[in-house]
């Protein structure tokens, strides 16, 4: 060995022992001390040794934030490394590189033209036709076996399958985010390579991945449920926390809010963030996290709280250069800004955390489907609870452009919640077509039964807040009351703390609008109370201005 070559030979293990200790600028620092100490030949005469200083450095340097050295890294792989399966690391990371930066469509094109190389094809431009067909061919292929069959598959050995369902599952994220129907078609072409030519490591987070659009396209509850437990069994045989990361972000995220507490899905949303955070796979711990602050806002923790989290939990994305995610959660922030009363207009999320009015400009441009939705999706909320109920329809006619971005998640029986408590709440003044928007809601109330028959924690109350003001506009007063109850009882019991406010407020309103002002007032008071307790202090104050009489004896300075 040369002293140069040798001294190659050291970066390269400093380099590999610094990045495996996160220390990302360090190793970056001994790659390329020993990429410099490489002769000028050294691709041909020293193939090996170039070819992991190349391809560490390259890794480094993503992981590092240094995205515009990082391309220049992989362009030299790519160009000077032998074989299609070599190359398969870096364009992995270059897929995951350029979806943190919300540079979606650019990683599936990426990922697209590499399984093209593999000789696997996907329609430039998928129909619901060609997802119909690639699950009938699914459905075939599980057609004589038991979940309990695919978990004793034998293990996948064909190098070339290995490295197209680690192409698939690196694509599988901004695929979701900005392709809804090229989404269902890559998933299940890696059930069926599992199926056909064994289990991969990765066929647990495909398999989770299958729950989703179980969950999300065919309504199978049960089923999803089903392949969500097989994934976790097949993450428990092959312990690799690379995977159990993945597999338990789609588990928390998709899966488990339709069996059990959406708290329970949250805690294993956390364990992904953490092994996250310590194995440096930074994308999943954007995913994890946005999924975290959505669950904390959408199950009532108190807003002064959840605004630190989302603070802190937003310096780590954006600490580690996760755009797309810090993104989401930024939206999430100014939500709970607003509802907290430090923005000037309550409906619209312009403020400390974030401006709409040219965020949702690079949202569109970057076909941010998961962006756009949780944008609608906030405001229709924001709207709706403010009394702009024209405002919240005008943002649920953009919003359901985008429902594709939420497949599965909660946040798309949330979305209905609100969609269908909105047009009760316009129903009395639309002239043109009002049955249009019963019609909407029964359709709304017939999807969010069947959850609530499988989540009752989740959807019950929802379930019956929708019907209690379903009565309220047929003017069936007794059975509405009834509902009321059921509604706050329910969301008190599962400590929806959001949503029991809003039943006491809109029970409030029934009784108002039936003449018992007496019973009214004690369901407002309840109200206050309740969204104090929340935090949501311009809701108080919105309430407070909409109904003076009423609460006129809670604002008064207690007397000593």
């Amino acid at each position: 060995l040369s002293d140069r070559e040798h001294l190659a030979k050291m970066n390269l293990v400093a380099g590999r022992k610094a990045l495996a200790s996160m220390a990302y600028p360090s190793a970056l620092k001994y790659l390329n001390i020993g990429i410099n100490l490489l002769a000028d030949d050294s691709w041909e005469t020293k193939y090996q040794l170039t070819f992991a200083l190349y391809e560490t450095a390259t890794e480094a340097a993503y992981l590092g934030g240094n995205f515009e050295e990082m391309e220049q890294l992989a362009e030299v792989v790519l160009q000077q490394a032998k074989t299609l399966l070599e190359k398969v690391k870096v364009y992995e990371i270059k897929i995951q590189a350029y979806t943190s930066q919300n540079r979606l469509l650019e990683a599936i094109a990426i990922a697209r033209q590499v399984l093209q190389y593999f000789g696997l094809n996907f329609p430039d431009s998928p129909s619901e036709r060609d997802i119909q067909h690639s699950f009938q061919k699914t459905t075939l292929l599980l057609a004589n076996k038991t979940v309990e069959d695919l978990i004793n598959l034998p293990l996948m050995t064909s190098a070339k399958h290995l490295a197209i369902i680690r192409i698939v599952s690196s694509m599988i994220p901004p695929t979701y985010i900005a392709d809804p129907l090229l989404f269902p078609l890559i998933i299940l072409s890696q059930v069926n390579l599992s199926i056909q030519y064994g289990n991969a490591p990765l066929s647990a987070f495909c398999y989770a991945c299958y729950g989703i659009l179980l969950n999300g396209i065919q309504k199978d509850i049960e089923a999803a449920f089903q392949f969500g437990n097989l994934a976790l069994k097949l993450v428990n045989q092959i312990n690799s926390q690379d995977i159990e990361i993945k597999t338990l972000y789609v588990l928390g995220a998709f899966i488990f809010h339709k069996k059990s507490h959406i708290q329970e899905s949250s805690a294993i949303l956390l364990k992904g963030y953490k092994t996250a955070l310590e194995t440096g796979d930074f994308a999943f711990v954007g995913y994890c996290i946005k999924e975290i602050c959505l669950h904390s806002y959408f199950t009532g923790k108190e807003l002064i709280n959840l605004e630190k989290e989302i603070i802190n939990y937003s310096h780590v994305l954006q600490n580690l250069k996760q755009a797309t995610t810090l993104n989401y959660c930024l939206i999430s922030l100014q939500t709970v800004m607003n509802l907290l009363g430090k923005s000037d207009q309550a409906c619209n999320l312009i403020g400390e955390a974030y401006n709409e009015d040219t965020s949702l400009f690079l949202l569109i441009q970057a076909n941010d489907l998961n962006g756009l939705h949780y944008y609608y999706l906030h405001k229709l909320i924001l709207c709706y609870l403010f009394g702009s109920f024209i405002e919240a329809q005008k943002n649920i006619i953009q919003g359901k452009k985008y429902l594709a971005g939420g497949t599965g998640f909660i946040t798309i029986p949330i979305f209905s919640f609100y969609e269908s408590l909105t047009a009760l709440a316009i129903y009395p003044t639309v002239k043109n077509e009002p049955d249009t928007l019963l019609q909407q809601v029964a359709d709304n109330q017939v999807n969010l039964r069947q959850l609530a028959e499988h989540a009752p924690m989740n959807y019950l109350h929802k379930f019956y807040l929708v019907e209690a003001e379903r009565y309220r506009v047929r003017g069936d007063y007794f059975q509405g009351m009834e509902l009321y109850e059921q509604a706050i009882s329910l969301a008190k019991k599962h400590k929806y703390l959001n949503e029991e406010a809003l039943a006491y407020e809109l029970a409030a309103k029934f009784y108002l609008a039936w003449g018992k002002t007496k019973t009214a007032k004690n369901y407002l008071t309840y109200a206050y109370y309740a969204y104090i307790r929340w935090g949501a202090m311009a809701k108080v104050a919105d309430l407070v201005k909409r109904y003076p009489q009423l609460l006129a004896p809670k604002l008064q300075p207690e007397k000593i």
